[in-house]
């Protein structure tokens, strides 16, 4: 039920070869799935936003590392932290976010910056 930018954000292309990986701290990244479904919005949809932990979680491949990712269906992808959308409850500054690089998940403070990656809904 999930449709998934192929490249996070910065990066486009068939292979995601263009383009750089652009970091964000959490608000600003929340901010930025706002803009991209202003106007036309992205590849012909204007519902896209940030995944929760647990959506972003199931991109995990712990068969692959550096990055832990199905590179097949998401080329190029960074060894790096991504945000999620899911704040994290026992501290109020920080919030979740999957580390592509070792495929575990963890939670860090709002203002460091990390990639991100869009997700919509199709059901």
């Amino acid at each position: 039920g999930l449709m998934w930018a192929s490249c996070v954000n910065g990066m486009d292309g068939k292979q995601c070869g263009s383009g750089a990986p652009t970091l964000f701290t959490w608000g600003e990244a929340l901010q930025r799935a706002a803009e991209i479904n202003e106007g036309k919005g992205f590849a012909g949809y204007n519902d896209w936003r940030l995944p929760n932990i647990r959506e972003l979680a199931t991109l995990i491949d712990s068969q692959c590392s550096r990055p832990s990712i199905y590179l097949d269906a998401f080329p190029n992808t960074p060894s790096s932290h991504t945000w999620t959308s899911s704040p994290y409850h026992t501290l109020t500054f920080y919030s979740w976010y999957v580390d592509f690089a070792t495929g575990e998940t963890n939670t860090d403070d709002r203002l460091n910056k990390k990639v991100i990656r869009f997700v919509r809904s199709v059901r």
